[in-house]
């Protein structure tokens, strides 16, 4: 088996360097046709991603996106990233940042997080699909519209004059609307 050493990148704990660690991808005999030469090396390579992908990756995000190749219908922003990834606007990833003085979800959940923001907490389940698809348009703009109207909630709080502090987000789209439909 000929395999050669595509780079990936990880990062350092104490200071978030970038660290560069080579991961082996099979290479197909080059006796194959070209079409099904390149189409195997993509095999190969997403074999590769997937193994990365499902050591490295949060549980959250493999609930989410359980393949590398799983598409996301909808245009990726912040709002959908921050609800995708499971960190920045909810209190549990805020908490620990030291930015917020509970993990705690207003509904009265001990930690407020993605997958109970998302999934369970009674405050957001209008709109809310039946299962978490993002590979279904309803499920993406479902997030978004959340992961939108949690930073409205922190925002507010913060010109209340309330001591925890987030850094703010981008402007909202002018597209997503965090009204409940």
């Amino acid at each position: 088996m000929l395999s050669i050493s595509v780079t990936s990148m990880r990062r350092c704990h104490s200071k978030g360097w970038p660290i560069l660690t080579p991961q082996p991808i099979e290479i197909p005999l080059r006796s194959l046709e070209h079409d099904r030469y390149t189409e195997k090396l993509e095999e190969n390579a997403t074999v590769a991603w997937q193994r990365e992908y499902a050591k490295k990756s949060s549980a959250w995000v493999q609930k989410l996106l359980p393949h590398v190749t799983k598409p996301i219908m909808a245009e990726m922003d912040f709002f959908l990233a921050q609800g995708l990834s499971g960190v920045g606007c909810f209190r549990s990833y805020i908490h620990k940042l030291g930015k917020a003085s509970s993990p705690g979800c207003p509904c009265g959940e001990e930690r407020q997080t993605a997958s109970h923001v998302l999934e369970d907490c009674p405050l957001y389940e209008s709109g809310r699909p039946k299962t978490l698809d993002v590979s279904e348009e309803p499920t993406c703009k479902y997030i978004r519209n959340v992961v939108c109207s949690l930073w409205k909630t922190e925002n507010e709080e913060n010109h209340r004059g309330h001591s925890e502090r987030i850094s703010r987000p981008p402007v909202l789209p002018q597209e997503v609307s965090i009204e409940e439909e």
